[in-house]
């Protein structure tokens, strides 16, 4: 039975200390390790260090791309070739446990012994959960890279995926943009590693908890209309490889 490593990244997260005990008993239940960069300003660093057997890493705030690739980095630095890797901001796997136990559980218990990469998206019901500034501009970019990997309601910017540890490896090896939703499944795709999408109902919102600036009024568009025209510009790189090579044929 292949072994579940749990990567993810944690910024400022707002979480009770109860609840954040409770979170981690049933990442402790579900993986059998788990690799975490947590920013120095994050206030659950105390607790991540001393009532937990995570592994993490303090980073400073350098922004989502980095923090990932600083995660992805530690989890693979012991060769595991009989893992699979789930990658979830710590804020989702968070609520999924909270709020969806036994949906993410189920996914887990679930996920393709054989897979090489998966995009792991939400379902109808778990994006309409969130905020409409969110929904309207992530919308732009999952059509787009709904065309560019030929999946049907395709949901690629959930900050969740799933892969075995020579996909890991090839990401580590060229990753460097911000925006790895989209980066990672397009340097899959330009190594001819297969790619799978699946739809899940835990990936919600709880304001609570997931809320940022002005997710709320109209001004929220104005980062999430910067995001969504990034996450499109970085599809274009497999546009630009894939010209290259028909130039050379």
């Amino acid at each position: 039975m292949k072994r579940h490593v749990l990567i993810s990244t944690t910024h400022n997260f707002k979480i009770s200390l109860p609840n954040l005990e409770y979170v981690c008993e049933c990442i402790k239940a579900n993986f059998e390790k788990v690799y975490l960069t947590v920013t120095s300003d994050a206030s659950i660093t105390n607790f991540i260090k001393n009532k937990t057997s995570f592994n993490y890493k303090v980073i400073p705030p350098s922004g989502a791309g980095d923090a990932r690739r600083e995660a992805l980095s530690l989890a693979l630095f012991e060769e595991d070739a009989e893992a699979i890797y789930l990658y979830c901001d710590f804020d989702k796997v968070a609520v999924a446990m909270l709020e969806r136990r036994k949906d993410f559980e189920d996914f887990i218990r679930n996920i393709p012994p054989h897979l090489h990469f998966l995009i792991v998206g939400r379902n109808r019901e778990s994006f309409a959960t969130f905020p409409y500034t969110w929904q309207n501009t992530e919308k732009i970019s999952n059509s787009a890279a709904s065309i560019v990997f030929n999946i049907a309601d395709l949901d690629i910017t959930s900050g969740c995926c799933a892969f075995d540890y020579r996909t890991g490896k090839k990401i580590l090896q060229r990753s460097k943009q911000r925006l790895t939703d989209t980066e990672w499944p397009i340097i899959c795709k330009i190594c001819d590693i297969p790619i799978e999408f699946k739809s899940v109902p835990f990936l919600i919102y709880i304001q609570k908890f997931n809320h940022g600036r002005n997710d709320d009024n109209w001004k929220g568009y104005i980062p999430r209309l910067t995001l969504a025209l990034e996450a499109i510009k970085s599809l274009e790189n497999d546009i630009d490889v894939t010209s290259s090579q028909t130039r050379k044929n």
